[in-house]
């Protein structure tokens, strides 16, 4: 399945997933491209990779609703702490709830049906992440124990589990509805949605919800803890933040209501390469430990 590569030696190394993995996580993600074996495997990631690998940027009014709801979340204070106490703030999970929330708008379009208020789509995210990061902790306790996974669960995981797969399955439904019954151009054009394809060719919403609870998986810890390594090392570095915020001003004045285009976003240099720096500290995170287990070697 793969060839790795050690010293000046090719040694053949074939890699699976297993059937401990697979039913670690299969109650919430199902069959998707990170619970699968070759030929599926091969056939899941043929299908998303180019939904997925865009050269340009997705909608920035995606980033800026999702920092909106961050903003509105510190400031009336479900993390710990209080903005008006001056007590810290722990923004750890405000971050990785913004994560999944805006993947899965990049994913299936919350707000491109036309129908749907923002008040609908905030309400349903704000309840597929609840049941979503409940079962995700229980499938994280599952994975220290291995091929004894089973030996944790509980009805509270099910139930999540269920309610998680039940929310998206209702999302995808709708949108399969729109993309048959409405006219070309009724679906907004303006805002990309990455699983496009799947929505239009599939019939049955579970193949889609499966593809997608796999994404997430992948997207919502690392974009998460990424975002928490940023803020703890701008904290730390009030010299390097001053430097970022004089370079961003510089691109877009002292206006702060003023929001970057695209074009702007390539001009900052120095803010680029922070982020991309910063990336490596992905790995400091709360997250399932995912390994593969080596089939053969000679």
């Amino acid at each position: 399945m793969s060839l790795s590569s050690y010293g000046d030696t090719n040694i053949p190394v074939a890699f699976e997933v297993g059937d401990g993995r697979h039913g670690c996580v299969q109650p919430l993600l199902g069959n998707g491209i990170f619970t699968q074996d070759g030929s599926d495997w091969e056939a899941s990631r043929k299908l998303l990779a180019p939904m997925i690998q865009r050269p340009t940027l997705p909608d920035l009014a995606l980033f800026e609703r999702g920092f909106q709801q961050l903003h509105g979340s510190i400031v009336s204070g479900p993390c710990t702490g209080s903005a008006a106490t001056g007590f810290d703030i722990d923004i750890k999970e405000c971050l990785l709830d913004l994560s999944l929330k805006t993947i899965t708008d990049f994913l299936l379009g919350v707000r491109v049906d036309p129908r749907t208020t923002t008040s609908d789509a905030t309400d349903w995210m704000d309840r597929f992440a609840a049941e979503y990061n409940t079962a995700f902790d229980w499938i994280s306790k599952r994975e220290r124990f291995k091929i004894f996974y089973w030996m944790v669960d509980g009805l509270e995981f099910r139930r999540s589990c269920s309610a998680a797969k039940g929310l998206v399955d209702e999302l995808i439904r709708r949108a399969m509805e729109l993309r048959r019954t409405e006219k070309p151009g009724s679906v907004s054009s303006e805002t990309y949605v990455a699983l496009e394809p799947l929505l239009c060719q599939e019939q049955d919403p579970k193949p889609v919800r499966e593809q997608y609870m796999n994404l997430i998986l992948a997207g919502k810890d690392s974009s998460g803890a990424l975002l928490s390594w940023i803020f703890y090392a701008l904290a730390r570095e009030p010299a390097l933040l001053a430097e970022l915020v004089e370079e961003i001003e510089s691109v877009l004045g002292s206006d702060e209501s003023r929001k970057p285009d695209k074009t702007e976003l390539n001009t900052m240099p120095k803010l680029d390469r922070f982020v991309c720096e910063s990336e490596f500290q992905r790995l400091v995170r709360k997250s399932v430990s995912y390994g593969k287990l080596i089939l053969s070697s000679r």
